[in-house]
């Protein structure tokens, strides 16, 4: 997988061929980070933008 993947909503559910109910967060390309001081390693992701139309009208509302 590349490092850097889709950010958009929309373009991650294309990608993945998921449908609009699935968690897009799932999908989120991860990178490891390399373990420090006998921790484990862990994952980082970017921030993605996520469109929900609903909170849009509730805030304008």
């Amino acid at each position: 997988m590349r490092r850097l993947g889709p950010k958009r909503a929309s373009k991650i559910h294309k990608l993945y061929n998921l449908s609009k109910g699935n968690d897009v967060r799932r999908f989120v390309a991860h990178r490891p980070l390399p373990a420090k001081d006998n921790k484990k390693a862990t994952f980082k992701a970017p921030n993605f933008k996520n469109n929900n139309l609903s909170s849009l009208q509730i805030f304008k509302a």
